[in-house]
């Protein structure tokens, strides 16, 4: 025989068999969890039309989020060592951070134009060249869609360069009126 059974592996797979479904199903439960605060925070968001790109932003966050902890969760569970891990991914993400500094300084920048809301979803934009209608605001590009092309301008772009923004009317006010 290759390897040696121990005389109780059949305790050995129960007790393993146990703690792999419970932490199967803590990694569902905290899976629900999350579908549940992003449909939470997605209600909330379609109240407020003004802001629904950062509802969005938020949404995605906390889903995130949660399923991490659920993940560590249930690896911890199983018997996973979550302190190793959760280091080792500390140290990865300061490494990650100087690596990908551009990336991080446009989510920033995009964090602060959806929370800060200098222009909003049919303001006419000109930054960089680039002039079109905002159609869409994530973490990383704003979308303008101009008469010809559309731009993705990267939002430290926005954040570090002279923007005119020329407002949509409000709703019920005409747009000709001096």
């Amino acid at each position: 025989m290759p390897f040696d059974l121990p005389s109780d592996w059949m305790a050995l797979v129960t007790i393993y068999a146990g703690k792999v479904g419970l932490s199967l199903l803590i990694l569902v439960l905290f899976w629900i969890g999350a579908r549940v605060a992003r449909g939470v925070i997605g209600r909330v968001g379609r109240r407020d039309v003004n802001r629904v790109d950062l509802y969005e932003v938020l949404g995605s966050a906390i889903s995130l989020t949660i399923i991490g902890f659920g993940a560590m969760s249930a690896l911890g569970t199983i018997g996973v060592d979550v302190t190793a891990l959760i280091a080792g991914i500390g140290i990865a993400g300061v490494a990650l951070g100087f690596a990908l500094k551009d990336i991080v300084s446009n989510f920033t920048a995009g964090v602060m134009i959806i929370t800060f809301r200098p222009f909003v979803r049919g303001d006419l934009v000109e930054v960089s060249g680039a002039k079109g209608q905002v159609v869409g605001i994530d973490l990383r590009n704003t979308h303008l869609r101009g008469d010809t092309a559309d731009y993705l301008v990267p939002n430290q772009n926005i954040l570090s360069n002279v923007v005119t923004i020329e407002h949509r009317p409000p709703a019920g006010e005409d747009a000709d009126r001096d």
